[in-house]
């Protein structure tokens, strides 16, 4: 193996025979806490909400590491359900006729005119109502509080 890596037999030995780096001492550590954290949240927590957690404590890592580690351990945030179209279009049936669309009677009255009124109800913020509507032929017909009369000039 040592010829095919083409290092020398000492160097492969020696390689082998290391303590573990304080970086890989910390990362089994994390793992650790990060199996705990996962299982804790019933498997929903990714990695920025696990390393939200582990700052929370105090332990702060970025969210990169903490995502190559889950992958280490096989662990993945629970993904939120794709949005499902539940309305079936079905061409075979025609289409509901277009009433915006369509030529209306001309009536006596051939204009009309709104008025408005702005007003605050208490805790909102500032609305806007129709206080009446005029036909211009005619005179106006007050909307609002009950009255329906038509005043005539």
């Amino acid at each position: 193996m040592c010829r095919v890596l083409e290092v020398t037999v000492s160097g492969f030995q020696s390689w082998r025979r290391r303590p573990l780096s304080l970086q890989r001492l910390e990362d089994e550590e994390l793992k650790n806490t990060i199996q705990s954290i996962y299982d804790d949240h019933k498997g929903r927590y990714g990695a920025p909400r696990i390393q939200a957690e582990l700052a929370a404590t105090g332990r702060r890592h970025s969210t990169k590491r903490i995502a190559r580690l889950m992958g280490d351990l096989g662990l993945y945030g629970k993904t939120r359900r794709r949005f499902v179209k539940t309305t079936v279009s079905d061409n075979a049936r025609p289409a509901a006729e277009n009433t915006l669309a369509r030529n209306c009677p001309v009536s006596a009255v051939a204009c009309w005119a709104a008025d408005s009124v702005d007003f605050t109800p208490s805790g909102h913020r500032n609305q806007s109502a129709p206080s009446s509507l005029m036909g211009l032929t005619v005179g106006f017909l007050r909307l609002g509080r009950g009255q329906t009369e038509v005043v005539t000039y």
